[in-house]
């Protein structure tokens, strides 16, 4: 019976990691997981594509992260640029990464947009790589328990590393009333896993309504550019919310009351 050359592979990973002179007890796990991952090998690897990918991976440690994704992830892994999969388990292992991460850890930098922002900045900014990129995100966040809020943070970094701008609620919102049904719509949404948004909150999101109706172009810009920066403090919906309702109630203490004071006393109340 012939071996496949993966599983072939395999066993030379498991010779030469016992075998290594610096293999100390913190190596332990990670023969454990290679151990792991090569009993439980997909059988219908692409045997060419392994061979490609793991050439790519040139040192031992990297190697056997690179055996472990295969492991977990198949040949799905192949569908990714080589040299981008090669740095990101060089990234793992110089950060010194558990093994039992190195999944959850992988999944985040396969995803959307993540993959595609990372590949983009690498081909055209010449001041970041894989390398810096990896690195920078592996020491200064927590991927196994990731945040909404520095999830967010990551999106806008690599967005700006871009050039490029990110907006976590409004990306769609071009107008007041954009910010309006966005504001509403959120609230909603969010008070059907509990209740942090009060009816109060409610009626002064509903006040905005007061403004659309003005005619006042430049009031209803500089409104709507206020809520629009509330995304520049805040990185997660919630609080970008509590931002937006703390500057349209800031507002209202100003301008609705001046506007009352501007009625004649013929002009309904």
């Amino acid at each position: 019976m012939v071996i496949p050359y993966s599983k072939f592979y395999g066993k030379v990973l498991k010779k030469l990691v016992l075998e290594a002179e610096d293999f100390t007890y913190d190596d332990i796990l990670t023969y454990k997981f290679l151990c792991n991952a090569y009993r439980n090998f997909p059988n219908d690897i692409d045997e060419n594509k392994f061979k490609e990918y793991i050439e790519a991976t040139f040192e031992l440690p990297d190697q056997v992260c690179f055996y472990i994704l295969v492991s977990k992830l198949g040949n799905t892994l192949f569908e990714k640029d080589i040299y981008y999969i090669s740095e990101l388990c060089t990234s793992l292992t110089i950060k010194e990464v558990s093994p039992q991460h190195y999944l959850p850890y992988a999944r985040f930098f396969l995803n959307e947009p993540i993959y595609s922002l990372i590949i983009n900045i690498n081909e055209n900014v010449y001041q970041h790589d894989y390398l810096s990129i990896f690195g920078a995100i592996i020491t200064y966040f927590n991927i196994t328990d990731l945040s909404e809020s520095d999830y967010n943070r990551i999106i806008k970094l690599l967005k700006k590393m871009l050039n490029q701008e990110y907006l976590v609620l409004f990306q769609h919102s071009s107008t007041l009333e954009d910010i309006y049904i966005t504001l509403y719509k959120k609230m909603l949404e969010i008070n059907k896993n509990g209740f942090p948004f009060t009816q109060a909150d409610f009626i002064t999101v509903q006040t905005l309504k007061k403004y659309l109706a003005t005619n006042d172009p430049e009031l209803i810009n500089a409104l709507k550019e206020r809520l629009l920066a509330s995304e520049n403090n805040a990185f997660d919906a919630l609080n970008i919310i509590r931002s937006c309702l703390k500057i349209i109630k800031k507002y209202n203490e100003k301008i609705i009351p001046l506007e009352l004071s501007r009625r004649k006393h013929y002009e309904k109340k």
